[in-house]
C-alpha cells in the first residue's frame, strides 16, 4: 500500500534483476489474472526494470496480455514515489500515488476501510 493524502493505493511489485527473459517475465500476468477473477484486488503489477532499454522491449511485449490487470513500468535509478511510472499503453509518466488516476481499473483504498482491505487482500494472496 502507498499512501498519498486521504487515500491508499495497492499494487504488487515485480523487482526485475535482468536475467529472466521478458516472455516470461509478462507469463507472471498469468498469475495475476487469476487472483483478480478469484475477486481478489486489481491492484497494478509494477515492473521495476534495470534499464530503459529491457522497459522499452517490455512495454513491446505487454498489448494483448491479460488487458484485465493494470500494468506500469519504472527504471531502478528512479525514485519510486515520483512520476517513473508508465502504465501499459500510456504516453507519460505518473507518480505512484497517481496510478488511479492513469487507470480507472486500479482501485483507491480509503483509509477508514484500509485495515478490513489489507485482511481480506492478504487471505486471497496465502
Amino acid at each position: 500500500m502507498w499512501s498519498a493524502a486521504d487515500a491508499r493505493v495497492g499494487f504488487f511489485l515485480e523487482a526485475d534483476t535482468g536475467p529472466e527473459p521478458l516472455g516470461r517475465v509478462v507469463t507472471k500476468l498469468d498469475r495475476y489474472a487469476q487472483l483478480i477473477r478469484r475477486s481478489g484486488p486489481r491492484y497494478p503489477v509494477l515492473f521495476w526494470l534495470g534499464s530503459e532499454h529491457r522497459e522499452e522491449h517490455l512495454h513491446r511485449l505487454l498489448p494483448g496480455q491479460h488487458g484485465d490487470v493494470p500494468v506500469a513500468t519504472a527504471i531502478h535509478t528512479s525514485e519510486p514515489a515520483e512520476a517513473v511510472w508508465l502504465p501499459a499503453g500510456a504516453n507519460g509518466r505518473v507518480p505512484l500515488a497517481e496510478l488511479h488516476h492513469a487507470d480507472p481499473r486500479v482501485p483507491v483504498v480509503q483509509s477508514s476501510a484500509l485495515g478490513d482491505r489489507v485482511a481480506r487482500d492478504q487471505s486471497l494472496c496465502r
